[in-house]
């Protein structure tokens, strides 16, 4: 079994203490630790590699619809500026579930 010391720098390809690793991997190199073990009295050097790059899409967020007042003027603003999207043939926003919550706006969920 491995044992890690404490974290004493993480540092990124370019600097101080990465050029020798940065020669040997490259591009591939994201960064590099030093570790300290002041039990056993050593210096642990660790890199982290990019080994593997594909495509991803993220996951879609889960939306809700909301209900919100003409007159609510206050709480339109809040939802518009958290990126709701008003529906128009629906007369509702549509906002992420988490803005919902964060908004207290559980309550008026449609869905």
């Amino acid at each position: 079994m491995i044992r890690l010391g404490t974290v004493g720098q993480t540092l990124k390809p370019g600097q101080s203490g990465t050029l020798r690793w940065l020669e040997q991997y490259g591009k591939e190199l994201i960064l590099v630790r030093y570790r300290y073990d002041s039990n056993r009295k050593i210096r642990q050097t660790t890199v982290e590699l990019l080994v593997e790059e594909n495509p991803w899409i993220p996951p879609r967020e889960k939306t809700v619809l909301v209900e919100v007042r003409w007159d609510e003027t206050t709480l339109r603003t809040l939802v518009k500026n958290s990126g709701g999207v008003w529906i128009p043939e629906i007369k509702r926003w549509e906002i992420t579930q988490e803005t919902a919550k964060r908004l207290g706006l559980q309550n008026r969920l449609d869905n």
